[in-house]
C-alpha cells in the first residue's frame, strides 16, 4: 500500500504541472514566429527550444499586414512591424494580447523599416531600411508617443529587394541578406552600420533567410527561410536544417523573448516544492 500511494503521488506530479500550464502559460518559450499576413486572423507561432517543433500560440484578429518581428523590452513580449513597416506592435505572449500600434515620426529619416532586432543587453532597437541601419526609439508603452529612427550609417552592401533579417546575440548585431546573388551572414557594426561578411549560409547561392532570432534556451541563433527552421553558425555563417515544413503559412519574422524573470522562476519553484511536499505527505500517511 505504501508503494501504491507513493507512486500515485509521484505519478500525479506531471499531470498537476500540465494542468497548471494549460490554464495559462507560466512564461513564454524562447522564440515566436509571426506569419505573413495581409489582414484577418494572425496566428502567432510558438517555436519549441532549438526549433524542433512549432505550435500555435494564439490568434489575433486584425486588419494589419505583418512584415517582420524581433525581441522586445518586455521579456514576455515580441515586437512586430505592420503596414509596410511603418508601425510597431508589441505582442505579449503570456497575456496573449497585442498592444496598440506605435507610429514612426514623420520627420524621421526612415519612416518605413524592413527589419527589426532588439538588443536586450543595451536596451536598443535596430532597424534597416534599404541599405541603411537605424537606431529606433524603444516603445515607451504610450502609443501616442511617436518613435524616431536615427541613422547609424550605411550597411555598405546592396541588398536590392531581398532584405533578409536581423538578429542579436547579446549586443552583437547580425544580418542575413542576399548580396550579389549569394545569401550570407554578416556582422553589423552598431557604431557605423557597416556590414562585414562572415560567410555564405550554404553552398552555391546559399540558403535564403527571412529572419533571425537568438534562442537562449539552447544557446543558438535560429533562422527561417519562411518554411523551415535552421540553426546558424555565427563563426562561418552556415545554416543547419532542424525542422522542415515548419509552418503551412510563410513565417515572415522571428521574435526572441527574454530569460524568465527570477521572481517568476521562484514562484514556479515554490509550486514544485509544494507538490513534492504533498507527495511525501502521501507517502508518510501510507506508512502509518
Amino acid at each position: 500500500m505504501r508503494t501504491d500511494s507513493w507512486s500515485l503521488g509521484i505519478r500525479s506530479l506531471p499531470y498537476m504541472l500540465l494542468s497548471l500550464a494549460s490554464v495559462h502559460p507560466m512564461w513564454p518559450t524562447p522564440i515566436y514566429g509571426v506569419p505573413q499576413s495581409s489582414g484577418g486572423v494572425i496566428t502567432f507561432l510558438d517555436v519549441a527550444p532549438g526549433g524542433t517543433a512549432i505550435n500555435t500560440a494564439f490568434n489575433w484578429n486584425s486588419t494589419e499586414d505583418v512584415n517582420d518581428a524581433s525581441g522586445a523590452a518586455d521579456s514576455n513580449s515580441i515586437y512586430f512591424l505592420s503596414s509596410g513597416g511603418i508601425f510597431i506592435h508589441s505582442a505579449n505572449m503570456v497575456t496573449q494580447t497585442v498592444s496598440d500600434l506605435y507610429w514612426f515620426s514623420g520627420t524621421a529619416p526612415a519612416q518605413s523599416l524592413w527589419d527589426l532586432a532588439y538588443d536586450r543587453v543595451g536596451n536598443k532597437l535596430y532597424g534597416t531600411s534599404g541599405d541603411n541601419l537605424y537606431l529606433v526609439d524603444v516603445p515607451s508603452g504610450d502609443p501616442s508617443v511617436r518613435l524616431n529612427n536615427t541613422l547609424v550609417g550605411p550597411l555598405g552592401v546592396s541588398r536590392g529587394v531581398t532584405s533578409g533579417g536581423l538578429g542579436t546575440h547579446g549586443s552583437d548585431l547580425y544580418m542575413a541578406s542576399q548580396v550579389g546573388g549569394v545569401w550570407g551572414l554578416y556582422s553589423v557594426s552598431t557604431s557605423t552600420g557597416a556590414a562585414t561578411l562572415i560567410g555564405p549560409t550554404g553552398p552555391g547561392g546559399g540558403i535564403s533567410v527571412q529572419d533571425l532570432a537568438w534562442d537562449w534556451s539552447v544557446g543558438e541563433m535560429l533562422a527561417t527561410n519562411g518554411w523551415n527552421i535552421y540553426t546558424v553558425d555565427l563563426n562561418t555563417g552556415s545554416l543547419t536544417l532542424v525542422l522542415t515544413e515548419a509552418s503551412t503559412t510563410r513565417i515572415i519574422g522571428l521574435g526572441d523573448t527574454g530569460v524568465p524573470e527570477p521572481g517568476t522562476v521562484s514562484l514556479i519553484t515554490i509550486g514544485l516544492l509544494g507538490l513534492i511536499w504533498r507527495a511525501r505527505k502521501l507517502r508518510s500517511s501510507a506508512s502509518i
